[in-house]
């Protein structure tokens, strides 16, 4: 399962990065997807967002942090 989740955060990250030069692609909207995808699956990619978000935009972390506590439990109970 960790690696269907890092698989897809890092496709959407790349995605992300092709729709910040083409259009009809949210690029920015599709990173941050790929990024809360992978801070589920990476205690790393968590952390660098935390430290990136935290201060800066404490109501995108929040939803965040929130997104990653439900998907974790969700794969807890899979388990």
């Amino acid at each position: 399962m960790r690696l269907l989740l890092l698989g897809l955060g890092w496709f959407l990250l790349l995605v992300g990065v092709a729709g910040l030069v083409l259009p009809g692609i949210q690029g920015i909207l599709t990173m941050l997807f790929g990024a809360a995808i992978l801070s589920v699956a990476s205690e790393t990619m968590y952390r660098l967002l935390r430290r990136l978000l935290r201060n800066r935009w404490p109501g995108l972390w929040r939803k965040l942090n929130g997104f990653r506590d439900r998907w974790r439990a969700r794969l807890a109970r899979w388990r």
